[in-house]
């Protein structure tokens, strides 16, 4: 999982209770070792964060995030939360 401010690496991210214990990557180990999946807990900022992983160069196989009470794929299912038309 990346962290808002993309450094460091540490067991939980920030506004997380300690029972759910998400593992965050830092931008250059996400570079370095390209995730299988990410998956975006704050779907309202889901294109922001797209557009960041693709400027910084992350790829990952399979992006998800929660909607409508489903884990859904941000490439291939309807949502709300569209990149924005270039």
């Amino acid at each position: 999982m990346l962290g808002e401010a993309g450094a460091g690496r540490g067991p939980l991210c920030p506004g997380e209770p300690r029972s759910q214990g998400n593992d965050r990557r830092s931008r250059d180990e996400l570079k370095a070792n390209p995730p299988d999946a990410v998956i975006i807990t704050t779907q309202w900022r889901a294109a922001d964060i797209v557009m960041e992983m693709r400027r910084e160069g992350i790829a990952a196989k399979q992006i998800l995030l929660e909607h409508q009470g489903r884990l859904i794929d941000f490439w291939h299912d309807p949502h709300p939360y569209s990149l924005p038309p270039m």
